[in-house]
């Protein structure tokens, strides 16, 4: 039981991180906290590295599981 949770999580994980690595600037919305920075503020940020840097991270969490 533990063990497919494990595996439907790493999936689900794996699934959002290559979301982000194909999409890239289109799948910024998906990152939490992201939507309610205002315009001004958003532009002071390059979306291509988050997008990037979240996704690697997502990716390592579903290795890691």
């Amino acid at each position: 039981m533990l063990l497919e949770v494990s595996l439907i999580i790493s999936g689900a994980l794996f699934l959002f991180s290559s979301l982000l690595f194909i999409f890239k600037e289109k799948a910024i919305f998906l990152i939490n906290g992201y939507s309610i920075i205002s315009r001004g503020r958003r532009e002071m940020f390059d979306e291509a590295k988050i997008c990037k840097d979240y996704g690697i991270i997502l990716l390592k969490y579903s290795l890691i599981l």
